[in-house]
C-alpha cells in the first residue's frame, strides 16, 4: 500500500491529482473567525459565516471528483 500526505491549499492541490485517485481524506477545516494564519484568502477569516460555509462547500464539492468510485468519501 501506498500512502502521502498532503499539506497546503485544498484548492491548489486537488489540481495536481488525477482524478479518481483518492482513497480517503482527513481533513481539520479551520473555525470560522477563530484563528489568522497569515495566509491570504484562507478559509475561516471571511467576513460573514455564509462566505466561510461556501468556502467550505467549494473545497468539498471539488474533492468529490477526485475520490474513486469505490472508496468512501464524503
Amino acid at each position: 500500500m501506498n500512502c502521502t500526505i498532503l499539506q497546503g491549499d485544498a484548492l491548489e492541490l486537488l489540481r495536481t491529482l488525477p482524478p479518481e485517485s483518492v482513497h480517503t481524506c482527513v481533513t481539520s477545516p479551520p473555525y470560522y473567525n477563530l484563528r489568522d494564519y497569515g495566509v491570504e484568502g484562507q478559509i475561516g477569516n471571511e467576513a460573514r459565516v455564509e462566505e466561510y460555509l461556501q468556502a467550505l462547500v467549494t473545497v468539498f464539492v471539488r474533492f468529490d471528483g477526485y475520490c474513486g468510485q469505490t472508496e468512501l468519501c464524503g
